[in-house]
């Protein structure tokens, strides 16, 4: 709602105009300020998001070694703010799949030498070593802290049950030392307060209380087989969310949805005249009083819909309307959310309709290599883990090993590893895995069901021309008479006729 200025200028007087005509014309300022014009109110473009301008993102931008706190604030927020930014990381994290395998690599001939129940034993104890750090449970919330926040910092603890991570904030960590290949992470301790390490697991209280007063350096540093952390961009030592580059775009979707919807406001709103006679008779005097004319431009605006407003004047007005291309905004708005998917580079077709199935296919596999990368990263962790608990022979060796497999092939990989099996090949422990059956799990299920309950000699595999041999009296499906069921009518004119040997047809 606004009013008509007190300001408003009118053409310049005459000289010949008397006070009475300034008297007229200062009372009708005073009538056009009293009535109050109805005018739409459009949404105000975004133009900051949390407590950042867009002039504080650009520097976040600029100089992200100097505002990497910043950047995993922008990045949770926005995660919990745009469906966009949120879908792409879902769609990284949501299709890893946790399915590993125990591989054995030959490092001297004394492997062949090796008793057989030792290795067997060896090869138990690993498996079920690595099943006790229960990283199946784990797996998407660490890697949801890595899309968000470019690194996870945890810390394994140890439970007569098994493990479990305790996940650290990521302002107080930073990765400081390389063990082994694996990434070691320091916590600042100038910046835990004492309420803070009162919250925290018992083992990672003992570890900040080795911190001395004496010493220069604030961090403390877990042991490297309790230490947990990956990085996604692990060519530079601060954080930099991998994702952080579409906040501008998710901005720009929503300016144009804002503009889109400011315009389809405006197309909507009407502006209507209402003439108030002028006498020809004498200079600028109306022919209606206030008393007249504002009931009946209050009777309006009730009666006419919101869309639209009216305005008295002594001039002649036409309905005034704004009209757009609509088409143009909404391709706009299309635009900008393409812009958006190719930036992620991530198929747009997921999330809306499909136009090729082979080429969704192959982009996903494409965008399946950034959480393999991942994977390589776990598969370091755990071997490293495994070593420094002494799971270490001279003869060989025992590596865990996480499958490229996600959600979108993993059908087509288990059936790859299927025909792999029916070659010979060695793979049944992949097979397994790829099925979601990690080594531990498939030792222990092969013993209840084959030892235990033995399942192995009641439940028979199907007869078909894979588990039966050559011999015509044992293949093919039974006789009638051996199921002890007659011919349908049709099948003994069929069997009178004969009319299924070739010879008999004409």
């Amino acid at each position: 709602m606004i009013h008509i200025s007190e300001n408003l200028e009118f053409s310049e007087i005459s000289e010949k105009e008397d006070e009475e005509t300034a008297k007229r014309l200062d009372a009708y300022k005073k009538f056009f300020s009293r009535l109050k014009y109805e005018l739409p109110e459009f949404k105000k473009i975004l133009n900051q998001i949390k407590s950042y301008t867009f002039q504080d993102i650009q520097n976040i931008i600029n100089y992200p070694e100097r505002y990497q706190f910043q950047l995993i604030d922008l990045s949770n927020y926005m995660y919990r703010r745009s469906g966009f930014y949120s879908g792409v990381v879902d769609y990284y994290v949501n299709m890893a799949m946790y399915c590993w395998t125990v591989d054995t690599e030959v490092l001297t001939e004394k492997f062949y030498k090796t008793k057989s129940e030792i290795l067997a034993r060896n090869f138990k104890l690993f498996s079920g070593e690595v099943s006790k750090l229960n990283l199946e449970s784990e797996l998407h919330n660490v890697l949801k802290r890595v899309f968000l926040e470019d690194a996870c910092f945890a810390y394994f603890i140890d439970t007569d049950m098994g493990s479990f991570l305790y996940y650290l904030p990521s302002n107080w960590c930073s990765v400081r030392k390389i063990f082994n290949g694996v990434p070691i992470y320091g916590i600042n301790t100038d910046l835990v307060s004492q309420n803070d390490v009162l919250k925290l697991p018992t083992e990672i209280q003992d570890l900040l209380s080795q911190k001395t007063t004496s010493s220069q350096d604030p961090y403390v540093y877990p042991p490297p087989d309790k230490s947990f952390c990956i990085k996604y961009n692990s060519h530079f030592t601060y954080l930099y969310p991998p994702l952080f580059h579409l906040l501008k775009n998710v901005l720009d979707i929503d300016d144009y949805k804002d503009l889109s919807k400011a315009r389809t406001e405006s197309e909507n709103y009407n502006l209507l005249g209402a003439e108030i006679p002028i006498d020809d008779t004498k200079l600028d005097t109306l022919m209606l009083t206030e008393e007249i004319v504002r009931p009946v431009i209050n009777t309006a605006r009730n009666i006419l819909p919101d869309a639209f407003g009216v305005i008295p004047s002594p001039l002649k007005l036409n309905p005034i309307q704004w009209r757009s291309n609509a088409t143009a905004e909404r391709n706009r708005v299309n635009d900008a959310v393409g812009m958006f998917f190719d930036e992620a580079g991530v198929p747009k077709d997921i999330f809306s309709s499909a136009s090729s199935g082979a080429a969704i296919k192959l982009a996903i596999e494409n965008d399946a290599t950034v959480v393999y990368k991942l994977y390589r990263q776990i598969e370091q962790i755990v071997n490293l883990k495994m070593m420094l608990s002494k799971y270490r022979y001279s003869s060989h060796r025992f590596v865990f090993k996480l499958l490229d497999v996600n959600y979108f092939n993993c059908i087509d990989r288990a059936n790859l590893e299927l025909r792999k099996a029916q070659s010979s090949l060695p793979n049944k422990l992949t097979l397994a895995a790829v099925n979601g059956t990690n080594p531990s799990r498939l030792l222990g299920n092969e013993y209840i069901e084959n030892v235990v309950l033995n399942l192995g000699s009641s439940w028979t595999v199907l007869k078909s021309s894979h588990t039966q041999g050559t011999d015509v009296d044992e293949s093919g499906r039974p006789t009638n008479d051996e199921l002890g069921v007659g011919l349908s009518e049709s099948g003994e004119q069929t069997l009178d006729s004969d009319s299924n040997n070739p010879d008999s047809r004409t």
